[in-house]
């Protein structure tokens, strides 16, 4: 493809991005980023050889939707032709995203908002190539899913976990925010273990690092370029430096669930809840550091089935002390349906033992 039909090409693409920050942007960076084999990415200089080890490996994807249009959306599009910026019609809109290459044979994990609805999803490499996806597989629960790409000896960043990660660790945030090209944020881990149950990833990372639109998917690193997690929200609109991020255990779990099964099948109790502060574990009298407080149950859930209701406080699990109440939503997850747990729930001043048999995870 010669320059002139890339520019043309990526134009079709990008203007509904573009316009939206400001006429002449420049939009993909020309510089091309490529691993280079001799850095040592134990030997630290800045973050550079971090960045080195993992930006190859990002991409940016352009999702293609049908959108609801809006007078000034219709009357923005026309000028827009006018100008003879747009090609594509006034009622598609482009989405912009990150991703990261997980396999060199063209497997690519992103958020599943990135490119949910999409009629077409293109994905753009680090070192200038581009390729049309298809959508392997999603997963609603946790936000995530993997595109296929028709491309071969791929950089990639490894699905491993890595070393533990703790509060106040350096990470590095990489993606394409609003278009302006493949961009590095640094920031710290803020929270290892901020827990949704209502969510399949269960629990996120929080971190500081800066994340704008267009950095949903891309990979948080540690400072050895190490896959911790993917960039996936923020707190709200007028927050700042509240970011969260899917941990790796997550997204290993559910992208090699996709790839070999098309699907994720995951564990559920039919709960929704959340930890407890220690100031109230303290006026609970509870006889533990930590619990779960039980939101609602779902109606002829397991949790349902087995007497608990909203209220009740998860204080046990497998017979010891709670000692996480993220480890209750991370291992449901990865439990099988039929599996027996036993739980020791607070309730009114008195702990009891209750016997819960996992069931699958009800799709949307």
């Amino acid at each position: 493809m010669t320059t002139s039909a890339l520019t043309k090409h990526l134009r079709d693409w990008l203007w509904p991005i573009i316009a939206g920050v400001a006429l002449g942007f420049v939009v993909l960076s020309g510089d091309t980023i490529v691993p280079n084999p001799t850095d040592n990415i134990e030997t630290q200089d800045g973050y550079r050889q971090a960045v080195n080890h993992a930006a190859p490996a990002v991409v940016s994807i352009y999702s293609r939707k049908v959108a609801e249009t809006t007078e000034q959306d219709r009357a923005q599009a026309q000028l827009s032709r006018n100008l003879g910026l747009l090609q594509q019609d006034e009622h598609e809109s482009t989405v912009l995203g990150s991703g990261v290459v997980i396999r060199s044979d063209g497997y690519i994990a992103t958020n599943r908002h990135v490119i949910a609805d999409a009629t077409d999803i293109l994905v753009v490499f680090a070192d200038g190539r581009e390729a049309t996806a298809e959508l392997l597989g999603d997963d609603s629960f946790s936000d995530l899913a993997v595109l296929k790409v028709e491309l071969n000896n791929l950089h990639t960043l490894a699905l491993e976990e890595p070393s533990e990660i703790f509060v106040g660790d350096i990470v590095l945030a990489i993606g394409n925010p609003f278009g302006v090209g493949l961009t590095v944020t640094q920031g710290i881990i803020s929270a290892t273990e901020r827990l949704n149950i209502n969510s399949g990833a269960s629990v996120y990372l929080q971190t500081d690092a800066a994340i704008n639109p267009g950095n949903s998917g891309g990979p948080l690193v540690n400072t050895h370029g190490e896959l911790v997690g993917i960039s996936t929200s923020v707190l709200g609109s007028r927050t700042e430096g509240i970011s969260f991020a899917i941990p790796t255990s997550t997204i290993k779990y559910v992208v090699e669930s996709i790839i070999e099964n098309g699907r994720v099948s995951r564990g559920w109790l039919g709960i929704s809840g959340g930890s407890l502060t220690n100031s109230l574990i303290r006026s609970l009298g509870l006889p533990t550091d930590q619990g779960l407080g039980i939101i609602s149950v779902a109606p002829n859930g397991p949790a349902d089935l087995a007497g608990l209701q909203a209220g009740d406080i998860i204080i046990g699990w497998g017979g010891a002390p709670l000692t996480s109440p993220a480890l209750v939503a991370r291992q449901v997850a990865t439990a099988e349906a039929g599996q027996k747990l036993e739980l020791t729930v607070w309730r009114n001043g008195a702990s009891f033992k209750a016997e819960l048999i996992v069931a699958e995870q009800p799709s949307e």
